[in-house]
């Protein structure tokens, strides 16, 4: 995907409506990805390797013997997992943070909902003293 150098400087300066587009095309870019799979995303990013010979073989598509295509294939694969699991990873450490920043929370709030209820009681203990129906 490339972007003009004055899309880029609208994104950069936050220009109104500059991202809109871009995010559109990246979503229409990993719908065509998720509905094609793995496969063509391979396909897209595999080295091209050649093993020499004459033009009108590498024309016809005999870059790579199926031996080779197989393990470049297998090669961009497990590139392509690695990457998935290290994003995963990071995806997993952040909603970790979240969890344990939402668990301080609840704490606070319980702690608050305490203070609270002692109030209630003190308040209503003098309601009582001072014989006002409660």
């Amino acid at each position: 995907m490339k972007l003009e150098k004055s899309e880029i400087e609208r994104i950069i300066t936050c220009a109104p409506d500059a991202i809109e587009p871009v995010l559109k095309l990246m979503k229409e870019r990993i719908e065509v990805w998720k509905e094609r799979g793995l496969d063509y995303i391979v396909e897209r990013t595999s080295p091209k390797v050649s093993h020499g010979g004459t033009r009108s073989e590498i024309k016809a598509g005999s870059r790579m013997s199926p031996r080779t295509q197989k393990f470049g294939m297998n090669e961009v694969r497990s590139q392509v997992s690695a990457e998935l699991l290290a994003e995963k990873d990071d995806i997993i450490r952040e909603l970790k943070d979240t969890v344990e920043i939402l668990e301080l929370k609840i704490k606070k709030m319980e702690q608050l909902l305490h203070l609270k209820d002692e109030k209630i009681q003190t308040l209503s203990a003098k309601l009582v003293e001072a014989d006002i129906p409660v």
